[in-house]
């Protein structure tokens, strides 16, 4: 059972759904705030495009054929757990785009922004000085 609990707790915070979940606390305590209604199809957007792109930036290393000394429990668990961390960003990008259409045109306007400035942060466009 202990080992149980521990893989459960190591999916939940190394597998991302934690940050996913506080994005979407986030957004619920934006509405709470100002007294918004939210369409369920944001909630479903912000949970799993947070999702995506936060599990988008570890798949690279996760399937890098590099040798690098890996320090971190998390990067022992991305490397070994990167086929159901690459299944489920797929899962997770359709969900995204299926509930990115779904919204407002206002919403996905504004939506594109931070988007955008999530993927360049995962993939950088600007070679950096090593």
């Amino acid at each position: 059972m202990k080992k149980f609990l521990r893989w459960l707790f190591d999916f939940y915070l190394f597998g991302n759904i934690h940050i996913a979940v506080c994005a979407v606390a986030l957004l619920l305590c934006t509405k709470l705030f100002f007294g918004m209604e939210l369409r369920r199809e944001l909630l479903v957007f912000v949970f799993n495009g947070t999702f995506f792109l936060y599990s988008l930036q570890r798949i690279p290393a996760a399937f890098g054929g590099e040798k690098v000394e890996r320090r971190f429990r998390r990067h022992h668990w991305n490397i070994e757990h990167k086929y159901a961390l690459a299944a489920l960003c797929v899962i997770a990008a359709v969900l995204s785009g299926w509930s990115f259409f779904r919204l407002y045109l206002r919403s996905q306007l504004v939506a594109m922004v931070p988007a955008f400035l999530s993927f360049i942060y995962a993939f950088p466009v600007v070679p950096s000085r090593k």
